[in-house]
């Protein structure tokens, strides 16, 4: 696959500028599936919720979101075929799941684990809905905790994205 795309009169740049947004776009699409459906099921719950807390908790989900696609193109980049990007996806995820809290209350966790879990974008993530999911109003103190907290997993992303554009960039000279 890489040799065909080589041959094609696209730079390597351009190309890899290409699938990288492909990736963002993948990431924005199940965010917004994932929204949509979250609101479809969760609406009895929602009902008398104020709309812009249920809206500042969708920031984060969307972060998190361009780490999954940022992942993705880290895969593809070093050239993972779909079954082995489908089972690194599902490891890191549980693994990503159980350091958030999903499985065990974070409370809970050892202090070795806690320090490993606050280099993962999910303890921002999750830290970002405990503010949102504790307020009664939107703040702008609020807002301003779960933007920064949002933005420490952006950073992730980025962190992830630029690993994937070095690798793509290496094998491309090969």
């Amino acid at each position: 696959m890489h040799a065909r795309l080589s041959a094609a009169g696209v730079s390597d740049a351009a190309r890899e500028a290409q699938l990288a947004l492909a990736c963002a776009g993948v990431g924005v699409a199940v965010w917004a599936a994932m929204a949509a459906l979250g609101a479809i099921w969760c609406a009895p719950a929602l009902a008398g919720v104020d709309v812009a807390l249920v809206a500042l908790a969708q920031v984060p989900l969307l972060a998190l979101g361009f780490v999954g696609a940022a992942y993705g193109y880290l895969l593809w980049s070093l050239g993972a075929t779909g079954d082995l990007a489908h089972a690194a996806g599902n490891m890191c995820s549980m693994v990503l799941t159980f350091l958030g809290g999903t499985w065990v209350s974070q409370a809970t966790m050892g202090a070795a684990i806690t320090a490993v879990a606050r280099l993962t974008p999910i303890w921002w993530v999750v830290h970002a809905f405990g503010d949102v999911f504790s307020a009664s109003g939107t703040t702008g103190e609020l807002v301003g905790s779960v933007m920064a907290q949002t933005g420490l997993v952006l950073l992730f992303a980025a962190a992830i994205a630029v690993a994937g554009a070095a690798i793509a960039r290496t094998r491309a000279r090969r």
